[in-house]
């Protein structure tokens, strides 16, 4: 497998101010926000504009498919890092099964220039922002699997895909039209596992596109959208008075020891509530866990983690969706089809990474990582549950026959937690104490 470094470059940006201009079908006045735009879709028309020296050449009209919605619209604002931009253009996609894919937004600052914003259901979020990094050629046709970038982090091939372009509106750095195939070659960090690099490029255009995405909580895409209610800010933590605090944090602590002490002899041990397995091979296409039931929403649900991996790591990709109705274990293409999981919520997001290697040195036997994970949810409310799940690596680092095996477990917080607690909230409350001078 060969090894190719690459250096990122960025180069300062001048302030671009917008052009206005109008639409040689209906006249309609446009606005030209970013210069790299070369298609334009008229909002009053749906004409397709191509924009080649300040002027306006009609393309034809598309017809308007039925397609999932966009949930953000035109000219609304997406702040990222303390910039506030606007959506100028939006871009749906379907997967290689013909099932809905990502929604990306093209969000534009006149100073800041062009950033792009994902959501794909199922997957998550994402801030993408393109890169004028040099792309070997060789990550095409598989003679290069890994990338290496002068900040030292190294990228190893993940994930290919083709996706179609169904529909497109707003303005665009390029000519695209509906029926447009894309590839994109995904590459991963297994030391930062929220950030991927996509190299992409359009079926039968020579040009190769690199850009650099971040994963985003479902509370950060909403902060950045607008979509963050009061309502959801009030159930947050807040940094109440000094009098508050310490009145909650000794109630905390004292109802914290005493259910603890029920809840130790009751449920140390924890219920299973659902396992299942699959192999590497099985895990190339996300799958959809049978349903189970988490009866009780007041203790967090324990997700644990295990494969049989020997000298080799794997990331899973994983989401908790809370659903209405019962059923059997599915891939995800056959979920998706079903009317049922138009009534499936997200209720839980994230990725983990599993690593284990061994060996001997000087005599001595070694052992770096562990076969298990576990990650704890709260859940909202009692009910039904599935969870998706997906490798990251499946196909190029652990051999096919590799079995992964999630369980989940209600009740298993043990006393180690609730006396953990119990002492940092007594903690905090005498440091509110101590300050209430």
């Amino acid at each position: 497998m060969s090894d190719t470094t690459v250096e990122l470059r960025s180069v300062p940006r001048p302030v671009y101010k917008p052009l206005t201009l109008q639409c040689p079908q209906c006249t309609g006045l446009l606005e030209r926000l970013s210069e790299h735009s070369q298609l334009i879709v008229c909002p009053y028309c749906n004409e397709r504009l191509e924009l080649t020296q300040a002027e306006l050449r009609a393309l034809g009209k598309e017809d308007i498919p039925e397609f999932d919605q966009f949930t953000l619209a035109l000219n609304s604002s997406f702040v990222w890092e303390d910039i506030t931009y606007t959506i100028i253009g939006r871009m749906s996609y379907l997967d290689e099964d013909g099932s809905p894919a990502q929604k990306d937004y093209l969000l534009f600052h006149p100073e800041f220039g062009t950033l792009w914003a994902t959501e794909y259901w199922g997957y998550g979020y994402y801030v993408t922002r393109r890169s004028r990094m040099p792309v070997p050629t060789g990550i095409l046709d598989g003679t290069v699997r890994s990338i290496t970038t002068s900040d030292g982090a190294k990228w190893t091939l993940s994930e290919r895909e083709t996706y179609t372009l169904e529909y497109v509106d707003g303005a665009l750095p390029w000519v695209a039209k509906q029926g447009d195939q894309v590839e994109l070659i995904e590459l991963k960090d297994s030391s930062r596992v929220q950030f991927s690099m996509s190299i992409e490029r359009t079926l039968g255009v020579d040009e190769l596109e690199c850009s650099i995405s971040q994963q985003l909580h479902k509370k950060q895409w909403k902060k950045a959208t607008g979509q963050y209610t009061k309502a959801e800010a009030n159930r947050e933590m807040s940094r109440g008075s000094r009098i508050i605090g310490i009145i909650c944090s000794m109630i905390a602590a004292f109802l914290m020891s005493a259910y603890g002490c029920a809840t130790v002899a009751m449920t140390a041990d924890g219920n299973y509530v659902a396992t299942f397995s699959a192999n590497a091979s099985e895990l190339q296409e996300e799958l959809i866990s049978p349903s189970f039931v988490v009866s009780n929403s007041a203790q967090p649900i324990a997700i644990k983690f295990h494969g049989d991996i020997d000298n080799e790591w794997i990331g899973i990709q994983y989401a908790l969706l809370r659903t209405n109705t019962e059923g059997e274990g599915s891939t995800y293409s056959s979920f998706i089809s079903n009317e049922s999981a138009d009534q499936s919520f997200v209720e839980w997001e994230s990725d983990i990474t599993l690593s284990y290697y061994y060996g001997y040195e000087g005599g001595e036997h070694w052992t770096e990582g562990s076969r298990k994970a576990e990650e704890r949810v709260l859940v909202s409310e009692p009910g039904i549950y599935r969870l998706m799940w997906t490798t990251q690596n499946s196909e190029s680092v652990v051999s096919a026959d590799t079995t992964f095996t999630i369980s989940v477990m209600e009740g298993s917080v043990t006393s180690f937690y609730y006396w953990l607690a119990f002492c940092f909230s007594l903690g905090i409350g005498t440091l509110f104490w101590l300050g209430r001078e």
